[in-house]
């Protein structure tokens, strides 16, 4: 039987830390072992325990999510960050993002959705919810990225992208962009080409950066 995924829980909000640790407790193969109700309170305790998956919120007294964020990257660069927070705009997201959160979901989550996004993290992926992907997209200039090599993104690699960063598979794309398998992995080549990038993560790094989603 595998180990449950060791889930450590930061919020300034008391009642909120009391539900998520209901449910928490609710979610097989998840174990919540610890929390704090901020970011240098959650600093000190996990000196004392073994965390994969931290979850926190964005908006917090003293040291908010991005900060604490920004912290662990040198204290714990192994820890994945999940942020979990009302917060919805882009400007928000792409600062977290660059921040290094690997993780960025609603506060309006689901359990399901929250238990994927665990496990994602975990397993060294990321996980942007359709709606924080969609705010991205909305928040796009109309006209396509020029890049220093001249090349351009095209709205179809843009789309291409965006469902990239939801951990989409091949097939999954093709069938929602009603294109070929052939055509979809096309797109993806085409993409990295034109970025310079070998992997799924550096293409979502990448496009935050540049303002693609």
């Amino acid at each position: 039987m595998a180990s449950p995924i060791k889930i450590f829980l930061v919020d300034d909000h008391t009642i909120f830390i009391e539900s998520m640790t209901m449910l928490l407790g609710a979610i097989e193969g998840v174990e919540l072992v610890g929390t704090a109700l901020g970011g240098e309170e959650a600093l000190s305790k996990m000196s004392f325990c073994e965390v994969e998956v931290l979850i926190c919120d964005y908006f917090m007294p003293q040291m908010d999510g991005v900060q604490l964020t920004l912290s662990l990257r040198r204290t714990h660069p192994h820890m994945k960050v999940l942020m979990l927070t009302t917060r919805e705009d882009a400007e928000g997201i792409r600062t977290a993002i660059q921040a290094g959160v690997k993780g960025y979901l609603s506060k309006k989550v689901t359990k399901i959705e929250l238990q994927s996004a665990i496990v994602s993290l975990a397993q060294g992926h990321t996980f942007f919810s359709e709606t924080v992907m969609d705010v991205l997209t909305q928040s796009l200039p109309k006209e396509e990225k020029l890049f220093p090599n001249n090349e351009t993104l095209t709205r179809r690699e843009i789309e291409i992208i965006r469902l990239i960063a939801q951990e989409k598979t091949g097939i999954e794309m093709a069938r929602e962009l009603n294109l070929s398998y052939f055509t979809i992995e096309t797109h993806r080549r085409n993409i990295f080409r034109k970025l310079g990038i070998n992997s799924s993560f550096a293409l979502i790094k990448y496009a935050v950066q540049h303002q693609l989603v």
